[in-house]
């Protein structure tokens, strides 16, 4: 995975404990081992206030915060994970990933609001970075931002085509901006990408459902049976005003 071929190439580090508990980390988060790689991380920054002034650089210092909120964020200790994403761009705003991040915490704390401005900024660094932009998405549509997030959509889509889940997006999109037609087209637009996408076959047959196409939903509904016994159907409600 792309995270232990980075750990690989780093150097032999033989200097500052902290820059030592770095590489140690990062080849424990890069092997899947969370709970040892926080350890290493947190060993790593504790250690930075014992070495000589100068010794351990910024850019140490803040990639140890980073990877720990990584860490963090994969054991869903969400508090602890903003926190380090947070004293990571203290000491390095340039850092796009961290940005992104940092906004994914406040998305997962259902603050919407709150990750868009950390999305924006992370966008402000590097206007292509892919995860900013389709969490962004995420962020605009919780936000009922649905226009919006319809023309970042049409963007993305623009640029990966064949990116079924971007098409089950913009369905739901199009479903919220009630217009169910647009909406059905793009939930087959992603299912044609993966016939297997039963979420989006279930869409389709809610939307035909509300639009008195009794046939055409109970026919959608068994085919995603076929391939997802124990989905749930989304909600028949009607489009919003």
């Amino acid at each position: 995975m792309p995270a232990a071929a980075s750990a690989n190439a780093l150097p032999d580090v033989v200097g500052p404990l902290a820059a030592r508990q770095l590489r140690i980390g990062l080849e424990h988060y890069g092997a899947g081992r969370t709970e040892e790689a926080i350890a290493a991380f947190q060993l790593g920054l504790a250690a930075v206030g014992n070495e000589a002034p100068g010794t351990v650089s910024v850019e140490t210092i803040s990639e140890l915060h980073s990877k720990l909120g990584n860490a963090c964020m994969i054991r869903g200790d969400l508090e602890s994970a903003g926190e380090n994403y947070k004293a990571a761009l203290r000491l390095a705003p340039h850092l796009t990933d961290c940005w992104c991040n940092f906004g994914n915490v406040h998305l997962k704390s259902a603050r919407p609001q709150d990750a868009i401005a950390l999305y924006l900024q992370a966008l402000k660094l590097n206007s292509r970075h892919w995860p900013a932009r389709t969490n962004l998405v995420q962020a605009l549509m919780a936000t009922q931002q649905y226009i919006v997030a319809r023309g970042l959509l049409l963007e993305l889509i623009s640029e990966r085509p064949q990116d079924g889940q971007l098409h089950h997006q913009l369905g739901k999109a199009q479903f919220e901006l009630n217009e169910p037609e647009s909406a059905i087209e793009c939930f087959q637009a992603a299912v044609a990408l993966n016939p297997r996408d039963a979420e989006s076959i279930n869409w389709i047959g809610a939307l035909k459902q509300t639009m008195g196409d009794d046939a055409g939903a109970q026919a959608a509904y068994a085919e995603a049976a076929q391939i997802q016994p124990l989905i749930r159907r989304p909600a028949a409600k009607s489009p919003p005003d």
